[in-house]
């Protein structure tokens, strides 16, 4: 066998090596190749493993070059997508049913402080204005279905909401839902369509996951709660002008929607208001005002009881980002409630069907065949959704800038030793002096 490896000794007194191929042997240094294939002093055996390893040598650099190529081309992918995040959910790999309200920075967190120009068109009288519609919409619906919204939720307001408020007396004339003059002891008069509890629904076996996500829903109809409702702005009668779309608001365990009205003052400024705007909002009684449950933005909004939690944390070191974690648990608990009661309904199901001769296979034959409950970020079924952080510390700084007025009153109500160390008195004395020595 040949040497594998010689030693030269250069000018320099080092030693350098220089490994040769075992394939290979000098031949002559000037020439072009200096090297060529000495075969006859190696086996077959020992080429073929030789092949063979160069071989696969040269598939697993091919491997790494390739896998090297897709995880370059993933960090591009990774490097866009955060240059260019989606609107979504946090945890959501989709778009969300409502993910657009991720959009809602400072400039849109105005909406509820002023006039509003409502998507529906001006009427005569007191007839709802149509809205258009698209295609695919659900017949009987006021409002055109939104790209994140779930068919089945549009599907609810559209057989079960819209004949309450679009309630008539057999005319034009709109009369107030039944939910607002029920006298019964055990249905007392309420602004709310409340959801079904999934045990009604569980007890008699009817295994349908919207049924068991149907959304709380606020019939908000200001004008069935005033005599005359007035324009915030001339004081004269403002009129109905059409339904609004519904309007998302993020409660503490779920999300509910609001209902209302556009209003239009027609005999005078002839400005437009939504039924939620705060001019009015403010313009009502103090008695219906304060009954209103949320603090809206421009595309969805949180309600009271959100907004008492963030500033309850804001007072004991619990900011939002901590508001946001409690959030997400006691909505996702939520969620686990539900799924949690669903399962065990068709669990138990299923052991009443189990019969002496039964095997396991009957547990599941096509006549038991159930729908899937999903999961919490299902754009298609629950739809859970939770606002950023940053969302939330605007909406507490717009719930605080709203109550400056009521502070600065308390404030100035403020017993006299509550001022003792105001000093404000000392410019005055200052004064009388400087016109004195003048």
């Amino acid at each position: 066998m040949a040497q594998d490896q010689k030693m030269l000794q250069g000018e320099d007194g080092h030693q350098n090596h220089e490994i040769f191929h075992p394939r290979r042997k000098m031949v002559n240094p000037d020439a072009d190749d200096k090297y060529e294939f000495d075969d006859e002093e190696y086996s077959e055996e020992f080429l073929r493993h030789l092949d063979k390893a160069e071989s696969d040598a040269i598939a697993k650099l091919k491997r790494l070059e390739a896998e090297a190529d897709a995880c370059k081309k993933r960090l591009a992918d990774l490097q866009e997508a955060a240059n260019h995040p989606l609107s979504q959910p946090f945890f959501n790999p989709l778009a969300g049913p409502l993910s657009d309200a991720a959009s809602d920075e400072d400039e849109d967190l105005d909406s509820q402080n002023e006039a509003e120009t409502p998507r529906v068109s001006r009427n005569t009288g007191n007839e709802p204005a149509a809205q258009s519609h698209n295609v695919n919409d659900e017949p009987g619906a006021w409002f055109a279905k939104p790209k994140y919204m779930q068919d089945w939720l549009y599907r609810y307001f559209a057989m079960v909401i819209h004949p309450l408020i679009h309630n008539k007396n057999g005319g034009k004339i709109l009369l107030a839902p039944p939910t607002f003059t029920e006298s019964k002891p055990y249905a007392l008069p309420t602004l709310w369509i409340r959801s079904p509890e999934p045990v009604m629904s569980l007890s008699v076996h009817r295994f349908e996951p919207t049924l068991l996500f149907c959304p709380h829903v606020l019939l908000w109809l200001v004008h069935f709660f005033v005599d005359v409702l007035s324009c915030p702005k001339c004081r004269k009668p403002l009129e109905k002008n059409g339904a609004l779309p519904p309007h998302r608001v993020v409660d503490l365990e779920d999300s509910f929607y609001i209902v209302a009205w556009a209003y239009y003052c027609r005999q005078g400024c002839q400005a437009h208001f939504h039924g939620w705007s705060q001019r009015l909002l403010n313009s009502l009684p103090p008695y219906v005002r304060l009954a209103f449950p949320a603090v809206l933005s421009h595309k969805i909004g949180l309600s009271c009881n959100v907004v008492s939690t963030l500033r309850v944390g804001n007072q004991h070191k619990m900011g939002p980002s901590s508001v946001r974690s409690l959030l997400f648990e006691m909505h996702t608990h939520r969620f686990n409630v539900i799924q949690l009661q669903y399962l065990e309904s068709i669990f138990e199901r299923l052991q009443t069907r189990e019969s002496a001769n039964a095997d396991l296979r009957n547990y599941f034959d096509a006549s038991m065949k159930v729908p899937s409950i999903g999961n919490f970020s299902d754009v298609d079924g629950y739809g859970g959704f939770i606002p950023g952080e940053h969302y939330l510390a605007a909406m507490l700084n717009k719930a605080i800038e709203r109550d400056e007025a009521d502070a600065n009153q308390h404030t100035s109500l403020l017993e006299p030793d509550q001022l003792a160390i105001d000093d404000s008195h000392k410019v005055c004395t200052w004064y009388i002096s400087i016109s004195i020595f003048i």
